[in-house]
Formats: structure tokens, C-alpha cells, sequence
């Protein structure tokens, strides 16, 4: 600790921490030991600054849209007025058969994140009506 002329003395470890309201020497010792600067002030904090894990680079995600695309994606002009971004693939066409297509032409990649680009683009599987 230091006094009024910037001289540091010693005093009392528990003398000192009563008189901050502390009961032990654990905040204390942490804040010192992780603290470059002098001053007892936490550490930035770091929560949301690390490049994400499981991001697409963009040539994954174009390779992906194009992928999808190569189905021939229809939409609806019964269902335009309701839903007009939707497009429209054959119900007899699944997700996996579209996945394993996939892998068998470009290599590896988790399901999950070509099923997430997939509901990214709207796409829905259902047999469209006819017109008369």
C-alpha cells in the first residue's frame, strides 16, 4: 500500500481486506496475478471477439447454393400470393439424397450444415397442384 508522498508501507493483510469488506484473499490474488497493469481492475471482457467454429467460408456456401439450385427449384403460381420467396422441390426428392449427392461430388460436409443452408433458401418439398 502506498501512503500520502507515494512511499509504500506495510500493513496488516487481514487489517486490509476487513477494511475493503473482503473475508478472503481470493479476488485479491486473482485480479493480481492476471493483471499486468498495477491497478485492480478486471480483465476486457472476451465473450463474442473468436472467429465462430462452425462458419462456411463463402466458396463452401456458393458450392452449396449451387448445389441446391442444380435441382431446378419451381415456384408455385397458385401459392405466390401467400408465400411468394418459397420455391418448390418434388416431395420424392429427400434431404439425404440431396446431402449424399453432395458429398459424392464436393467431399466432406456435416449434415446439419447443408440441411441449415438448405432452410436458409426457403426451399420446401411438397408436390405443387395442377392447373386446369
Amino acid at each position: 500500500m502506498r501512503g500520502e508522498h507515494g512511499i509504500q508501507k506495510k500493513v496488516c493483510k487481514q487489517f486490509f481486506l476487513t477494511t475493503l469488506g473482503y473475508k478472503s484473499d481470493k479476488l485479491l490474488t486473482v485480479l493480481m496475478s492476471s493483471n499486468t497493469r498495477p491497478e485492480l481492475t478486471p480483465k476486457t471482457d472476451m465473450r463474442g471477439r473468436h472467429p465462430l467454429a462452425n462458419k462456411l467460408s463463402a466458396d463452401m456456401q456458393n458450392s452449396l447454393r449451387e448445389h441446391i439450385q442444380s435441382y431446378h427449384l419451381s415456384v408455385s403460381h397458385y401459392r405466390r400470393e401467400h408465400a411468394p420467396w418459397i420455391k418448390y422441390l418434388p416431395p420424392e426428392l429427400t434431404v439425404t439424397d440431396m446431402y449424399k449427392d453432395f458429398r459424392a461430388k464436393n467431399g466432406e460436409i456435416s449434415y446439419q450444415i447443408y440441411r441449415r443452408v438448405l432452410s436458409s433458401m426457403n426451399i420446401s418439398f411438397v408436390k405443387l397442384g395442377e392447373e386446369e
